[in-house]
């Protein structure tokens, strides 16, 4: 643990947290933006925090969206840490965690370990506030939840329709999140081989395009990947892999497949003929936990940041698109990691702020002594998780080497 500062809160509270930079040492000159962004050299602050556990984030522009154990859903604004808007659904329904989430300017949409998927929908773009239920219900033929098991993964294709993954071992195909209808009814659902639960999903190449049926990949158990198209065809693109994957991305800029496994390696993909092209170096001890494409960094070279994962191993790592690790976070938690990123750095949740120590206690409540910086009745503010960020937009930034 870091020196204790002096500083408190108007509460007369210490704020302690530990996480590091890992990686080659950073420049002595902070050069260009995207030089930053290739050496970690920014700025490493908390851009903000919540009493509960973080399990999945998504990302637009300056917005963070965060989905925690209890089902809360809350937006933030990343540069000023204010809170700009909560959703959850009706207190008098149980607790499940949000184990996924879509987030864009209009809407947000949450699938939870309870395999409902509900949606909320800004009245103006950006525009968002508290809602104590969702406007938008997800739900089977017959009025039944969207799934019986908990929601894996949600990708929006290109026709505007949400495509959903389950651990039932199905993938559905709605309607458009649609302002006029209170209930958003599936297109059509389509079963995996032996209801094997999915493990991940993401868009296919033919669902970037403005033509044609629209598909998506979606991992199994066993480690295949099946190619499910929206008019209920379904084929193995990936028979059984040497383990399960527990993450998936499709890369925009050439259409390959990004694939993570439990035992902590990662491929790409190629998205016609499911041949590996990269394997990327070991880095990972244990499952990759997330895995995001960085996609506003301007890239001249291969070199350049292309994608982070984060682990059970409690660390983060930025990649080159040539699969080689340029830095990372250590010191993480290591329960259920994520990650994402805006063009003005990256964001990861798992930092415990003020953890349960011997010294998380109340350090001196006497009126008789001295009310210095140490003496002054002064306590541990109370345990919560943070986002930790790397901000490059400040040039003369020089990565901190923890916090």
């Amino acid at each position: 643990m870091p020196p204790r500062g002096k500083s408190t809160d108007a509460y007369d509270r210490f704020w302690e947290a530990s996480v590091s930079r890992i990686g080659p040492a950073v420049p002595s000159k902070a050069g260009s933006k995207l030089d930053r962004w290739k050496s970690g050299n920014g700025q490493l602050r908390i851009a903000c925090y919540v009493s509960d556990h973080i399990r999945c984030m998504a990302m637009c522009r300056q917005t963070l969206c965060m989905g925690t154990e209890t089902g809360l859903v809350r937006t933030v604004d990343v540069t000023s840490g204010a809170v700009v808007g909560e959703y959850q659904r009706g207190s008098h329904l149980p607790l499940a965690p949000i184990t996924t989430l879509h987030f864009d300017d209009a809407a947000v949409v949450a699938g939870d370990a309870h395999g409902n998927i509900n949606a909320w929908t800004a009245k103006l773009p950006g525009s968002w506030g508290v809602a104590s239920q969702p406007q938008k219900i997800l739900i089977q033929d017959g009025g039944r939840k969207a799934h019986s098991g908990a929601v894996t993964g949600m990708v929006v294709l290109k026709n505007a329709c949400l495509a959903s993954a389950s651990e039932d071992g199905t993938v559905v195909f709605w309607s458009r999140l649609s302002r006029a209808e209170k209930l958003i009814s599936e297109i059509r659902r389509v079963p995996m081989l032996l209801d094997t639960p999915v493990t991940a999903l993401c868009a296919a190449p033919d669902s970037t395009s403005s033509t044609g049926v629209q598909a998506v990949f979606a991992a199994v158990k066993n480690g295949t990947i099946c190619r499910v198209q929206e008019n209920g065809k379904s084929s193995i693109f990936v028979k059984s892999s040497r383990a399960d994957i527990s993450c998936m991305a499709l890369v925009p800029s050439n259409d390959t497949l990004l694939v993570a496994f439990v035992d902590g390696s990662i491929n790409i993909l190629n998205s016609e003929t499911g041949e590996i092209t990269i394997t990327f170096d070991a880095f990972h001890r244990g499952a990759v936990k997330d895995l995001h494409v960085i996609r506003p960094i301007p890239a001249a070279d291969n070199a350049a940041p292309r994608f982070i994962t984060t682990g059970a191993d409690g660390r983060v790592c930025v990649w080159s698109a040539e699969g080689k690790p340029l830095w990372g976070l250590r010191g993480l938690s290591s329960q259920q990691l994520a990650a994402c990123s805006n063009s003005d750095g990256i964001f990861a949740s798992g930092l415990v702020l003020n953890p349960s120590h011997p010294g998380n206690a109340v350090l001196n409540r006497s009126w008789k002594e001295d009310r210095d910086a140490y003496s002054r009745g002064s306590e541990i503010a109370p345990a919560c998780e943070g986002v930790v960020s790397m901000d490059f937009s400040t040039p003369e930034g020089v990565a901190a080497t923890g916090c």
